[in-house]
């Protein structure tokens, strides 16, 4: 059921990027996004500083950007 009506809102929500009310953004850099829509317990943290790690080895810049908490 829930995962019904999260698909009719990311469909609306898709449909106004379509249409040029919402705008895209092209950041000039490569980007990867660690997320879901459940908070806390899956493990985003600690892949997102595996993937860092990982990049960060090889010698790329790495940035992480995060909303917050609260």
């Amino acid at each position: 059921m829930l995962f019904a009506i999260y698909g009719k809102i990311v469909d609306f929500r898709n449909a106004l990027f379509d249409r040029g009310v919402f705008r895209s953004h092209n950041l000039g850099a490569r980007t990867i996004s660690v997320g879901n829509i459940t908070t806390g317990g899956t493990g985003k943290t600690p892949l997102t500083a595996y993937v860092a790690s990982i990049l960060a080895d090889r010698g790329e810049k790495v940035c992480i950007l995060t909303r917050g908490y609260g």
